[in-house]
């Protein structure tokens, strides 16, 4: 069995667009049928060159991204890949991926700067509400995301994001994504850096208000010792 392995080539090429079906006739899955008949064993196809120059489409002039392949020794490959750019990096453990806006992760490539997720807790494949938050308020959030060098998951109550010159920004999970956006958009359009007290160490989104606060709170919010609203 081992021997037969060693010749097996590729027989068939099935494609997903953004974890969708698409058919051979599809653009990018047209030009990877032309690895029909080439090496399928022992052949890593993200780091393939061959593949790698079929993902870009030059009439549409469009570059898609191999997100993850599957293959078995019946001659049969599986493509995943997308046309959506990356909109976050996320961090589990040692690992980090990119992410993006429909959920695919891609390997990490430190050239593209996107907000770094950090999940703490962890989180984020656990709890679908993860995605959906981030991926909303990230988007929502427009040009005003790259002012966020990282966020934090540390709870479905408690997510955080750092901005130089601004106290720790808090949020939840369970809050409307866009509108936690739009608040902040508002702060960092009308409030200087210069002018926030140095004393103050969390910027509060979770509530009607945003709450200013001099000391670190609990999850819930509960603190509000020292707080200014």
């Amino acid at each position: 069995m081992v021997g037969v392995s060693f010749g097996v080539t590729i027989r068939q090429v099935h494609c997903f667009l953004n974890d969708q079906a698409v058919n051979a006739d599809f653009p990018v899955c047209r030009q990877l049928q032309t690895l029909i008949g080439s090496r399928l064993m022992f052949r890593d196809f993200s780091q393939d060159q061959a593949v790698s120059s079929l993902l870009y489409e030059p009439s549409t002039k469009k570059a898609y991204t191999l997100i993850r392949s599957e293959k078995s020794l019946i001659g049969t490959v599986t493509f995943y890949v997308s046309d959506q750019p990356p909109l976050f990096r996320l961090q589990q453990a040692e690992q980090q991926w990119l992410v993006s806006q429909s959920g695919s992760k891609q390997e990490n490539n430190d050239q593209i700067v996107v907000p770094l997720v950090i999940d703490q807790a962890p989180l984020y494949d656990q709890n679908p509400r993860a995605h959906f938050f981030l991926a909303t308020f990230l988007t929502a959030l427009g040009e005003d995301q790259r002012r966020i060098t990282h966020m934090t998951l540390l709870s479905t109550e408690r997510f955080e994001a750092e901005i130089p010159g601004f106290p720790t920004i808090v949020m939840e999970l369970d809050q409307d994504p866009q509108l936690a956006a739009t608040r902040l958009s508002i702060i960092l359009r009308e409030l200087n850096p210069r002018e926030v007290d140095v004393g103050i160490r969390e910027l509060d989104l979770r509530f009607d208000l945003p709450v200013l606060r001099t000391a670190v709170s609990t999850d819930s919010g509960q603190v509000l010792i020292d707080s200014q609203e």
